[in-house]
């Protein structure tokens, strides 16, 4: 899907494999660069055109700034992994 639609930056929610392989699954989908919230459940794959800074996170979510030439000012992107239940939610 990637490389058929030419995607610059996909985020991948409850990957089902350990952070190890983080790395390995980038260079598997062609992305020049990575990043993952602490316990693994979002993972960001981009490009080299892209300026990734991470601003916060937690369980269920990874915020970062995102700079490109694309954009006329930074913005901010959060990626969220909503829980199945309201009980496993927490509040963003």
């Amino acid at each position: 899907i990637i490389k058929l639609h030419s995607r610059q930056l996909v985020v991948v929610v409850e990957p089902k494999t350990s952070l190890e392989n983080l790395s390995a699954i980038r260079l598997k989908l062609g992305m020049d660069r990575c990043m993952a919230n602490h316990c693994g459940s979002v993972w960001l794959f981009y490009r080299a055109m892209f300026n990734c800074h991470w601003i916060g996170e937690s369980p269920q979510h990874l915020t970062v700034q995102i700079q490109s030439q694309l954009f006329p000012s930074p913005i901010i992107l959060s990626c969220i992994h909503a829980k199945c239940t309201s009980q496993e939610r927490e509040v963003l």
